[in-house]
């Protein structure tokens, strides 16, 4: 083996992902049992499904 080498991740790739996935989730649960949903009420069950995959994926610690 060639010396020891670190794997860590590609954070960039993971937040496209979380962004992504959330923004697909959020505008179909905008669009659940609304045809037109106001533009707020979009904006709001994005930025949360968004926000959810977020805390799904990463770990936040608090400072001490």
């Amino acid at each position: 083996m060639e010396g020891n080498k670190i794997m860590k991740p590609n954070y960039y790739k993971l937040i496209e992902d979380c962004i992504a996935t959330g923004t697909s989730l959020g505008y179909a649960r905008a669009h659940k049992h609304e045809d037109t949903p106001e533009r707020v009420v979009l904006e709001e069950k994005i930025i949360a499904a968004i926000m959810e995959q977020v805390n799904e994926n990463f770990v936040f610690d608090t400072l001490p």
